[in-house]
């Protein structure tokens, strides 16, 4: 079967739309085919095998332009296991951080850093659909946010830094409380110090409190979704509870609850709110852990 590995073209959308399927062969075929339109050719098949992961999603993420970067540096050493010619990739010296923030890839960003996993389930549908096992939604926000942080990090870029913390925190519902120290956030995760990881980055906005967490997160799926990444059973269980005493409920028994919480934290699985307000009615009839208005009346 013939790979359709560059149907969004070379771009850093293009780019995103292969390595979101955490696919091999098909992020293979991309950089092939890539080096082909620039009018060079691979020496060495496994070499390319060999860096093939590290853009797939297999090992990690990156970004088109670092993809590009990459290729340069193994262009230009002795004994190279490709050969571009120098004239194409010179002009790549001139992308910048404001080519990335106009481009696809970072207005897909914008709805991305928000962390609504029902609005990305929409929005890369086609992706999902035509992956042969549809990626979960775990590791589909992940992988989005991940992407994103890559792409905006490779650029060396404070000020783009500054605006993607800006999107992140504000789409999962938090609130930069200190803005002074955005910057230096900002300038601590640019790239142009050290590169730091997307996991700590997350941690360090965590530990000062710009993130929603059970006890602050609105009651929305976009607040469900800030209080999952956390992955800790505990802040879910204070998030249900919430939900809990919002619908006018009761909790009966804490070993109910917290044998539920597991199923909604990340730990044993992540849904939606709409699944717990759903399933709740279901266990006061079932398990009776818990109890509503409308359960005693009945």
């Amino acid at each position: 079967m013939k790979l359709k590995c560059s149907g969004g073209g070379f771009t850093e959308s293009g780019y995103n739309a292969i390595a979101i399927r955490q696919n091999n062969a098909e992020m293979k075929c991309f950089i092939k085919k890539f080096i082909q339109s620039c009018g060079g050719y691979v020496k060495s098949e496994p070499d390319l095998e060999s860096m093939v992961p590290f853009h797939s999603g297999e090992r990690t993420v990156q970004s088109f332009l670092s993809l590009k970067n990459e290729l340069v540096a193994h262009a230009s050493k002795k004994d190279a296991w490709l050969v571009l010619p120098s004239l194409v990739y010179k002009g790549w010296e001139t992308e910048t951080m404001a080519d990335i923030l106009s481009s696809e890839m970072f207005t897909t960003l914008r709805s991305l850093a928000t962390l609504a996993t029902e609005s990305f389930m929409v929005t890369h549908a086609t992706l999902s659909s035509a992956a042969s096992t549809p990626p979960s939604r775990d590791s589909l926000v992940r992988h989005a946010s991940n992407l994103g942080y890559e792409a905006v990090q490779a650029a060396r870029n404070n000020t783009a830094m500054v605006e993607f913390i800006e999107f992140l925190v504000a789409g999962a519902g938090g609130d930069i409380v200190d803005p002074s120290q955005l910057r230096i956030v900002a300038d601590r995760y640019s790239g142009i110090r050290e590169e730091r990881t997307w996991d700590r980055l997350w941690e360090d906005l965590q530990d000062m409190r710009w993130l929603p967490n059970g006890t602050t997160a609105s009651l929305t799926e976009v607040g469900y979704n800030a209080v999952g990444v956390w992955r800790d059973n505990l802040q879910m269980e204070a998030f249900i509870r919430r939900v809990i005493a919002a619908q006018g409920g009761q909790v009966l028994n804490e070993d109910g609850l917290m044998d539920f919480v597991p199923y909604f934290s990340g730990d044993l699985a992540w849904q939606s709110l709409k699944a717990i307000r759903a399933e709740l009615p279901v266990k006061a009839k079932t398990e009776k852990w818990v109890t509503f208005p409308e359960a005693q009346h009945k």
